[in-house]
């Protein structure tokens, strides 16, 4: 930057090599100025600011403890990796906190991860995702859940598959509606209703029991067929 500096106010000292050291006391442009011949240096400049060049490495070693404390924005800028080594717990308490990862984000802990969150919790996956639990899961909804899906839906379970409700189950579907079992079917209920424009109900070990049968459309009996034998 241009500098105002005024004869008797400005001392300027250099090397050989180029180092070079100043204080300015112009008026409306004070500053000081201790600069290696490299081009590196620190500048306090006449509002206060301080400015450090490092055309090589930058090291900050603090024995004690360190605190920064910035009244304003701040911003850093890093062509490189940039490294997090702590020994202790890692503290982050914001407003806001927005994270942009334009390449893979990848997250490992090897303890309990928990998340809290008050309002909205929103997922939006462009592609595939996968789950592997190799525990039990708990899913604790207060509200409704609903599960859209264009696709197919498959549950593959290698024990048992239960369902219980305290209210209503139903089952719909625009085509076929399919339940087989390899050993055993049982339905039981209080009131059961099996109804169907037509079908069929049985096989070479079939039995019916009941104390009132009534067949055909008028619930009468009187377009009821039998074949077999009658008892």
């Amino acid at each position: 930057a241009p500098t105002f500096s005024m004869h008797p106010y400005n001392y300027a000292m250099e090397t050989p090599s180029g180092h070079s050291f100043e204080i300015d006391d112009t008026p409306g442009h004070e500053r000081i100025l201790l600069k290696h011949h490299t081009g590196g240096g620190i500048e306090i400049q006449p509002d206060g600011s301080v400015v450090i060049v490092s055309n090589g490495k930058g090291v900050h070693v603090t024995n004690g403890e360190y605190g920064l404390a910035v009244s304003g924005e701040g911003n850093m800028t890093f062509s490189g990796d940039l490294n997090f080594d702590i020994g202790g717990n890692f503290n982050v308490k914001c407003a806001g906190y927005n994270l942009e990862v334009g390449n893979n984000f990848n997250q490992q802990v090897k303890g309990t991860l928990i998340t809290e969150t008050g309002d909205v919790h929103q997922t939006i996956v462009r592609g595939n995702k996968d789950v592997k639990v190799y525990g039990d899961t708990l899913d604790f909804h207060v509200g409704e859940r609903k599960i859209v899906t264009k696709k197919d839906i498959r549950i593959i379970p290698k024990r048992d598959f239960i369902v219980n409700s305290k209210r209503h189950i139903r089952f719909t579907a625009e085509e076929f509606l399919t339940a087989s079992t390899g050993k055993r079917m049982a339905l039981s209920s209080e009131s059961m209703h099996i109804t169907g424009r037509k079908g069929k109900i049985g096989g070479p070990d079939f039995h019916y029991y009941g104390g009132l049968f009534a067949g055909g459309e008028d619930g009468q009996g009187k377009e009821t067929v039998f074949h077999g034998n009658l008892v």
